[in-house]
């Protein structure tokens, strides 16, 4: 009889270990991802962040209370206002990330979006996707910079434009001749 004992509790000691084993796998595997990643339940709630959704969070003057575990991503999404400027793209990545999560497509959903900050000007890709372990759904969202240019580099294209556009209105009805004139030293 003790020997029956025994061996249950070897095997829920194994049991715990695979699971052990098994979360820690997908811990790494998400820290180890480059893109800013979280895994929601069917509900939206964010269940899991990684190491770069924490560190782009923060970075941001972002909060793990606004952008953790335990925030439903739908009701973050509904919640932007009508007059914000990410108003259109929170309606679309919402749209998406339901059509994900009822099942009703089970390709990825992606959605390009700018999300700029005081020092830079950024553009991002979001990706949706389901995926099924241990018998349960779960829905994979990660966001991927595509494009970052300094705000200062953007102000002087800006300033070079404009300048160019003032010589070209200043030189218009001059001939060639007299350009290359003003030109010679």
């Amino acid at each position: 009889n003790n020997n029956n004992n025994n061996n249950n509790n070897n095997n829920n000691n194994n049991s715990d270990n695979d699971i052990f084993n098994f979360h820690n796998q997908f811990v790494t595997l998400f820290d180890n991802l480059e893109t800013n990643t979280c895994v929601l339940n069917e509900e939206g709630t964010i269940i899991y962040i990684n190491k770069q959704w924490k560190q782009f969070s923060k970075e941001n003057n972002g909060s793990e209370c606004s952008t953790g575990i335990g925030i439903n991503y739908l009701k973050l999404c509904d919640e932007v206002d009508l007059q914000s400027p990410d108003y259109q793209n929170a309606t679309a990545f919402n749209e998406g990330l339901r059509r994900i999560i009822n099942g009703y497509t089970s390709d990825e959903f992606c959605l390009q979006y700018p999300c700029n900050s005081p020092e830079e000007l950024r553009l991002f890709v979001a990706r949706v996707s389901s995926i099924q372990l241990a018998n349960k759904r779960f829905i994979v969202v990660s966001h991927e910079i595509q494009m970052k240019q300094p705000r200062i580099q953007n102000e002087k294209k800006r300033i070079q434009t404009e300048c160019l556009q003032a010589v070209s209105h200043e030189l218009q009805g001059t001939s060639l001749k007299s350009i290359n004139k003003k030109l010679r030293f």
